[in-house]
């Protein structure tokens, strides 16, 4: 973990801040200009107290006794501000993007990165739709990543 120096910029709908750090050899991330389509294979950075029961992901110890892992992830869905549906290849505003399976509490922040090892969106947490037993994960698509950014990185502070 770094010291934060500034807050750069911010996208209030999206939950979103560029930060900087005064470190100088960070590891980044690629952003994509492009969302990913829904059905396609994502992965997520999830983050746990402890290690999640039933689950046959490898976790790994990270930060603060917290443990971490990629896990793969499908994309379901996307949702415009107002909550409608909107869908990848069109003029929607694509403001939220659902996968599954939903991350653990303490997992807001991370990366979703493609097959590519590009970042697709960030994660904000998990949500029930009205009338769904489904417990999905909910994120901000790469689309607000762009709003946000001023270099053609995203640093991975987490």
């Amino acid at each position: 973990m770094y010291p934060i120096h500034s807050v750069l910029s911010a996208a209030r709908h999206a939950d979103l801040l560029l930060l900087s750090v005064r470190q100088q050899s960070l590891s980044t991330l690629t952003v994509s200009p492009f969302p990913a389509t829904v059905g396609s294979t994502v992965y997520a950075h999830f983050v746990s107290d402890s290690i999640p029961g039933g689950s046959d992901t490898k976790w790994y110890p990270w930060v603060g006794g917290t443990w971490r892992s990629w896990v793969q992830c499908t994309v379901t869905g996307y949702r415009d501000r107002r909550g409608r549906p909107a869908q990848t290849g069109t003029y929607d505003e694509l403001s939220q993007m659902l996968f599954h399976p939903a991350p653990p509490p303490g997992s807001s922040g991370g990366p979703i990165v493609d097959e590519n090892g590009s970042v697709v969106g960030v994660i904000l947490g998990s949500m029930k739709e009205y009338g769904s037993s489904l417990n999905q994960g909910w994120g901000a698509p790469a689309q607000d990543i762009f709003e946000v950014r001023w270099i053609p990185l995203f640093v991975f502070i987490h």
